[in-house]
């Protein structure tokens, strides 16, 4: 038998073609000049796509450790070489990304292939090459032994292909320019679709809106959806060929091709939830803590079901689903499994902090994973789908992941055919006090911080904020004194602690704690011996405003639809709903002499800050004729602390200020801009942006994000090749 000659592999990317073994670099096959320092740096940056390589690794491998020349300006030099010649940009990277202080990424979709072999050296005789398939095709088989996945259960009934198993490859998918990437709360804010062929992701534009996104893996750039605009949660059809996604209460279809208008499948009462599973072709199991229903997935009226099936996935046998529940004893969920219907004999799997994956193997049959994450970890831990039990520990493939802990949402997705996707939470916020015109005056406190909402102390010596801690998936409460510089945990988890508010002395702290449920009160002073005072609950409550006479606090009842705000007399501990309408109605504040409240409603049809008078009693009230004070929409409002402006988020994403004056009666000046805050800046938790302003109005306090430090997802084509690197 002739031995087959070997190949050469060579490493695509967008148009080019590389090969790493001599440094050649060619263009849809014509060969471009590349000088050798240049192509060996290019090819380090391809063979570890998505990786961060600093500029030492460089130099050792490039120069050399022991060299002499002028080495910062050589790599320099070479880096833009290379940007030359693949067209690329500092300013706007499609391969090559420059991050200050750190390195450069190579941050474009890589594909391991052949070298075009001699046509008579690997030549197939008409009558042994299989019909119907191409030539490439057959020498696509010929390079690696393809893998495949048993699909779903309902896939195979519908005689879908079986989608192939990639060459194993890691990349970055950066958010589209003016957007970012943000951690999912209660929804899923991406999905590779069932083939690893096409992600489909939300991005948080400057309006505070997401937008969907699609873009095939294969190609360097995503396409935006139009018709899907202000949608929460993302999830694909079992065979790939349509996306469902929750707006405005409804869920919706669309297909994933340009242009497509959607479907409303079936109205429900409230927020869609994060997820559905596929309990028969023709109906959709969605479930959340508050809901749960069958839909058709065609479309029709949604069926309640009794039962609770948090984040539920339908397992192949087409009799058992996996879900979660959340156990106070331990302060974390449990995976369990169990017959649809029958939740008095499932049984438990494992704890969790997230949501949890199966996944069935592509590279041992028969075999298969759960995905889920814990303290912070991604994690892969082998299954037996038929015996229903563990079978090997878990192993870690990622660090630094978030979960969003009360409703045990988190960062990832992974395909039939071995494609993972996953967002690494970076720590990249810091808070900084700023001049009405922007201008950074000061950092206040560390920076590397996961945080979003900050508040000022009355007494102006002390900074409280909601920081994340990955590794317990939770938000903690932290407290920076700025004389002393001392900063510190006041209230640490279990949950998410968010929202902190100042008492009027500036000795306790109103915040929100949600612990596997949704938020509720708090009270706590800065003493270590100080215990944690319960407030009177609701179903949702987050804190916005303690009056200065000391009695009253008022909350919001939540943050994205359905609003209404409510506040508790602290003397009489009575809870009373003062805006309690079919409108979302949002961010209550005092005026500082405690005679007016100020919020955000979408009365109107759009998010927009109003005021309105507050009466005190028995049973505290607004009255009188609402003031409106935004004029093209507000998504927070602060009052300042001399009562002499309103400073709101306008939802362009600018700070505006408004000049009020309340005697004799109430006057408005025009809202003027004063500085922009970043998308960047909002996105860094799934939680409302929170600032704060100076009684005087000269300064504000503002988390802010290191730039250029762009969010985005990791691609791994043929994960379990990975874990093998663990």
């Amino acid at each position: 038998m002739t031995p087959t000659p070997s190949r050469p592999s060579v490493i695509a990317f967008g148009s080019f073609q590389l090969d790493p073994a001599t440094g050649s670099l060619e263009k849809h096959g014509v060969r471009l000049r590349l000088a050798p320092q240049p192509a060996r740096i290019l090819t380090i940056l391809v063979q570890r796509a998505g990786d961060v390589i600093t500029r030492e690794e460089l130099r050792e491998q490039v120069w050399g450790s022991d060299t002499f020349v002028d080495f910062e300006h050589g790599l320099n030099a070479a880096i833009n070489k290379l940007r030359q010649v693949l067209s690329d940009s500092a300013e706007k990277p499609r391969f090559i990304e420059t991050l200050p202080g750190r390195g450069y990424r190579f941050v474009a979709a890589v594909q391991l292939g052949l070298k075009e072999p001699n046509p008579e050296a690997f030549a197939v005789p008409p009558a042994q090459r299989p019909r119907g398939i191409s030539r490439p095709v057959v020498l696509a088989c010929g390079m690696s032994t393809l893998a495949l996945l048993g699909a779903t259960a309902w896939v195979k009934m519908r005689g879908g292909p079986v989608p192939l198993r990639p060459v194993p490859t890691k990349f970055t998918v950066s958010a589209p320019e003016g957007f970012a990437f943000q951690p999912a709360t209660a929804r899923q804010a991406f999905a590779i679709s069932p083939d690893g062929s096409r992600l489909a992701f939300t991005a948080l534009g400057d309006d505070g809106q997401y937008r969907l996104w699609i873009r095939k893996l294969a190609d360097l750039e995503p396409r935006e959806v139009p018709s899907a605009r202000g949608l929460s949660t993302v999830f694909w059809s079992p065979g790939g060929d349509a996306l469902y996604f929750g707006a405005d209460r409804s869920l919706r279809r669309i297909t994933a091709e340009p242009g497509a208008s959607y479907q409303i499948i079936t109205d429900l009462p409230r927020r869609v939830p994060p997820n559905g599973t596929w309990l028969a072709p023709d109906r959709i199991l969605l479930s959340y803590r508050p809901m749960t229903v069958i839909v058709p997935s065609g479309g029709g009226r949604a069926i309640p079901v009794k039962e609770t099936y948090l984040w539920p996935q339908a397992l192949p046998d087409n009799k058992h689903l996996l879900y979660l529940v959340y156990d106070n004893r331990i302060g974390r969920f449990r995976l369990r499994v169990g017959r649809f219907g029958e939740p008095g004999n499932a049984k438990g799997i494992l704890e969790t902090d997230s949501r949890v994956t199966w996944v069935a193997s592509t590279e041992t049959p028969g075999a298969s994973f759960l995905l889920y994450v814990r303290a912070g970890s991604l994690l892969a831990q082998p299954f037996d789908v038929q015996g229903l039990r563990l079978t090997g520990e878990a192993v870690a493939l990622a660090g630094n992941m978030h979960v969003f802990q009360p409703a045990a949402a988190a960062d990832f997705s992974v395909s039939e055919n071995g494609v993972m996707v996953y967002q690494p939470l970076l720590n990249r916020s810091r808070i900084a006090c700023l001049d009405r015109s922007g201008r950074e005056l000061q950092q206040v406190g560390p920076a590397d911080l996961s945080t979003m909402y900050v508040r000022a102390s009355p007494d102006g010596r002390k900074v409280a904020a909601s920081v994340y801690n990955p590794e317990k998936s939770s938000t903690e409460i932290w407290v920076y004194d700025t004389q002393s510089k001392v900063n510190r945990v006041v209230v640490p988890g279990p949950g998410i602690l968010d929202k902190p508010v100042w008492s009027p002395d500036s000795t306790r702290l109103l915040y929100g704690r949600a612990l596997g449920s949704g938020p509720k009160l708090y009270i706590k002073g800065l003493a270590e011996q100080d215990r944690e005072e319960s407030l009177p609950s609701a179903e949702f409550q987050l804190p916005t405003e303690w009056s200065r006479d000391g009695r009253f606090v008022l909350f919001q009842s939540q943050n994205v639809i359905d609003g209404n705000v409510g506040i508790i007399d602290l003397q009489t501990r009575k809870l009373t709903w003062i805006l309690e309408s079919p409108a979302h109605e949002t961010s209550p504040v005092f005026s500082p002499d405690g005679k007016w409240i100020a919020f955000v409603s979408n009365d109107s049809g759009r998010l927009e800050a109003y005021a309105q008078a507050f009466r005190p009693g028995e049973t505290p009230r607004l009255y009188g004729e609402r003031v409106r004070i935004s004029t093209y929409g507000a998504q927070l409002i602060r009052w300042r602390g001399d009562g002499k402006e309103l400073c709101y988020l306008g939802m362009d994403g600018f700070v505006y200020s408004v000049p009020i004056a309340m005697v004799p009666k109430v006057k408005l000046g025009t809202p003027a801009p004063l500085f922009h805050v970043s998308v960047a800046s909002r996105a860094v938790l799934p939680s409302a942006f929170g600032f704060d302003v100076s009684t005087d109005g000269s300064r504000f306090l503002l988390p802010v994000v290191r730039e250029p430090l762009n969010s985005h997802l990791v691609v791994i084509q043929g994960w379990e090749s990975f874990l093998r690197r663990h």
